[in-house]
């Protein structure tokens, strides 16, 4: 089952031309649970927009708590016409009344995000220069933040090409910046933190994509994933 590289041109998934009875994303989530070694009705399919039309991100994940966990993802840029595959992890508020729901209030103990903070330098150092190598494309990690009032916020972008960091529209980087950024945007309370680590792919790559190569590039995160999951 191929996927379209319009979709990125268009800026959505797009799925109701198909003429397949299950979608990609749905194979894919069968694949995924192949992978991981675990039966499929213990996967689940989120996606963003809520509803059947214009859905920008996709996310593949085990638990059924919103934002908590570290989750597979396939987000098509809003800015640009790129494809980014890999995981995500977020950040919740920590002050009850800021919290509008009581999905957005983050749990230390139940969420994924301390085990990033923690870890990040592994992840940074050992494990993402191993995933560059078995996907054979550079690797993304993204940081963005937002202050609940909406008066604060921060993008980062760093890129692992060739075993070497740099940041975008800045220069090189070191693999301490990242960690050190993390640690920052943990110590604010009142702050929504989303990352994305992953790869990229331009609509041209896209259209010769099947499911089968999309779930093995998803999967290649799964060693990170797995580090972040543990309790």
């Amino acid at each position: 089952m191929l996927l379209e590289g319009k979709w990125l041109e268009q800026g959505f998934f797009r799925f109701d031309s198909s003429t397949n009875r299950i979608t990609p994303t749905e194979e894919i989530k069968k694949l995924l649970a192949d992978g991981l070694r675990i039966e499929e009705s213990k996967l689940h399919r989120k996606s963003y927009p809520v509803g059947p039309a214009f859905r920008h991100t996709i996310w593949w994940r085990e638990g059924h708590y919103d934002y908590a966990e570290v989750q597979f993802v396939a987000q098509i840029s809003k800015h640009h016409p790129i494809l980014t595959l890999g995981i995500s992890i977020e950040k919740g508020y920590e002050d009850s009344q800021i919290a509008c729901r009581k999905s957005e209030r983050m749990d230390r103990k139940g969420w994924d995000w301390p085990n990033l903070v923690i870890n990040c330098p592994i992840i940074v150092d050992n494990m993402l220069p191993t995933c560059a190598e078995t996907v054979r494309r550079p690797i993304s990690f993204r940081i963005s933040g937002r202050e609940h009032n909406g008066n604060g916020r921060s993008e980062t972008i760093y890129n692992l090409i060739d075993r070497i960091w740099f940041q975008r529209h800045v220069g090189k980087a070191t693999s301490a910046d990242i960690p050190e950024e993390i640690r920052l945007l943990d110590k604010n309370k009142n702050w929504w933190v989303n990352v994305y680590i992953g790869c990229d792919f331009y609509p041209f790559e896209t259209d010769k994509m099947d499911t089968d190569y999309t779930a093995q590039i998803l999967l290649a995160f799964s060693p990170i994933r797995r580090l972040l999951r543990k309790r």
